[in-house]
């Protein structure tokens, strides 16, 4: 059951301390654009998305699953009033460059639920890009078992001192179901290979010390709290790319 942990659990990523909600874009580059693409979408970020009072922007590829080659692109904003604002100037730049260069095919949006979440101090894009993600969808009638494991996940990582950086997405538009992310971020494989075993062996014994040894029965139950038998899920990979996203330290 140990070495089932991680396919039902996820890799996790960090935006900012104070963000909330998130809108996202699934991008596919033209045939034999792809070079051309992300030049002008890293080109309009630095030009539209840099300074301190413009939107957030980050951009992820996803590099193994059904949606390899594709682009995961989200806006960031601490409430949802703030997509009010408008970047005119930066959505005729991605309209008249990149928007000519590949296609949306889907988009949605997310709260970052903050009982699900657990960022380590220090820790963000820049030192840990690489991220496996889970996409889960759960059965309304099961969803407090499918939340209170997730809930106890966070409670054991927190109080177990494990280096797991893990970011729960809830989908409240253009989802199929009743759908969530959860990300969990690494430096690189090595580091996933070590999250997955050294620091996620701390998070299990935890957890049956809070819980009362209650792990294979919870994940048992959360299991069967997703959709089609227990299939309701989905896993992949992607990268960050910091040069089509919004730098670091913003001026």
């Amino acid at each position: 059951m140990k070495k089932r942990l991680f396919t039902s659990i996820f890799c996790a990523f960090t935006f900012m301390l104070n963000a909330q909600v998130i809108h996202s874009w699934n991008w596919t580059a033209n045939p034999g654009e792809r070079a051309d693409f992300e030049k002008a979408v890293a080109e309009k970020t630095k030009k539209h998305n840099s300074a301190k009072d413009a939107s957030t922007m980050f951009t992820y590829q996803i590099n193994s699953g059904n949606n390899t080659g594709t682009y995961w692109r989200l806006r960031v904003e601490a409430e949802l009033k703030d997509f009010d604002k408008e970047n005119r100037s930066g959505l005729k730049a991605m309209q008249n460059n990149a928007a000519k260069l590949g296609k949306i095919t889907t988009s949605a949006w997310w709260n970052i639920d903050e009982k699900a979440t657990h960022w380590p101090e220090g820790d963000n894009n820049w030192n840990k890009p690489l991220k496996r993600y889970f996409l889960y969808n759960y059965d309304g009638e099961h969803s407090a078992d499918f939340w209170a494991f997730r809930y106890k996940v966070k409670g054991a990582i927190k109080a177990s001192g494990a280096d797991i950086n893990m970011t729960t997405l809830n989908c409240f538009a253009g989802c199929q179901g009743n759908q969530v992310m959860v990300i969990f971020s690494h430096s690189n494989f090595e580091d996933l290979q070590n999250d997955n075993s050294v620091e996620w062996k701390k998070v299990y014994e935890k957890y049956n010390e809070l819980y009362g040894v209650k792990y294979e029965a919870d994940i048992s139950e959360f299991e069967s709290s997703l959709t089609l038998g227990g299939f309701g899920r989905y896993s992949g990979t992607m990268v960050f790319k910091p040069e089509m996203s919004s730098p670091q330290n913003r001026k």
